[in-house]
């Protein structure tokens, strides 16, 4: 059944994951051997690892057919940044530049006007002269 699918690939997706632990653990070890600070190392280790290791967690069970876009839609969540915000954001944007275009057009808009009665002008004048 469906149900039993899905269990069954949960349960793979934690299998995965858990293998994951003892090279994460292996990871400390490594660390040391890296030309990092003990800051740094300590930041990798307990900062950066759990993230990380989560990603790379629910990037297997996901499978996903492009994982850098998966990740980068993981971070986003995980962040608080959502498709829906930054959609707004880009609405805000492009509100604001459709604003801008029209104030130009119009200055433009102006400037021509104000260009051809100068040489409206300018052509009356030439024709008093004559």
């Amino acid at each position: 059944s469906d149900r039993l699918r899905v269990a069954q690939g949960f349960a793979k997706a934690a299998g995965l994951c858990l293998e994951l632990e003892p090279r994460l653990a292996a990871m400390a070890s490594v660390v040391d051997g890296l030309p990092f600070t003990d800051e740094k190392k300590d930041y990798i280790v307990k900062v950066l690892d759990p993230i990380l290791e989560e990603m790379v967690c629910d990037v297997l069970t996901e499978v996903p057919p492009s994982p850098l876009d998966f990740m980068i839609s993981w971070l986003r969540k995980r962040s608080g940044l959502s498709s829906v915000h930054d959609q707004q954001s880009l609405q805000a944007l492009s509100k604001a530049l459709k604003q801008e275009l029209k104030q130009i057009k119009s200055s433009i808009e102006e400037a021509g006007h104000a260009i051809k009665s100068e040489d409206k002008d300018e052509e009356e004048e030439d024709e008093d002269e004559d």
